[in-house]
């Protein structure tokens, strides 16, 4: 943010303010999680993360952090955010054992992209025209959509953003704790998982 003159100008300079690369781009946790959902395998049940914290004048942020999640029905992935990557690399893939989907922001000048693979070693690259501006008009023409009634499931919704900041605070914990922490959505954090 070139209007600021460091990380403590704004939150994003404080990991307890929701900033640092945890709160800043938990958005890839909320993505994470909504991929989940669309393939039926449940909610984050398990967090296991590593943050490099750093303090840098009034800040106290983390630059570095890496999810390890576990959902209800076993699925295992992996989230990985940072606020060093210079450009950002934004991507998330789905990896299979007959081969992989992977989508890239920003992959050129042009926009976005899919690639798919299958197990023959054959990719195919699918371009998706888009400038930046493009996120948030398509995210505020969703919300508008919301607003007049569809009645679709929004990923956006408050019970998913709250389902994301569990895991958020879960990974807070199980940095400090140097712990598996499991996540039960009607009692809270157990902190008697498997340690590290």
């Amino acid at each position: 943010h070139p209007w600021l003159s460091g990380p403590e100008d704004s939150y994003l300079g404080f990991w307890e303010r929701g900033g640092g690369a945890s709160g800043e781009h938990s958005h890839a946790i909320n993505l994470w999680q909504h991929f989940a959902h669309v393939a039926g395998v449940g909610r984050v049940i398990e967090v296991e993360a590593m943050l490099k914290y750093i303090k840098e004048g009034n800040a106290f942020y983390d630059k570095l952090c890496f999810i390890n999640l576990k959902t209800e029905r076993g699925l295992i992935g992996r989230v990985v955010q940072d606020v060093v990557t210079f450009p950002p690399k934004k991507r998330a893939r789905l990896q299979g054992t007959k081969g992989f989907i992977e989508w890239i922001n920003n992959y050129n000048k042009e926009g976005d992209a899919v690639i798919f693979s299958s197990s023959n070693g054959s990719e195919e690259v699918i371009l998706i025209p888009k400038k930046r501006p493009d996120d948030f008009i398509e995210e505020l023409k969703h919300i508008q959509k919301q607003l007049e009634g569809e009645n679709n499931a929004s990923g956006i919704r408050l019970e998913r953003g709250l389902e994301t900041m569990l895991v958020l605070a879960g990974v807070h914990i199980s940095e400090a704790k140097r712990c598996r922490v499991k996540i039960d959505y009607q009692k809270g954090f157990n902190l008697g998982a498997i340690y590290l």
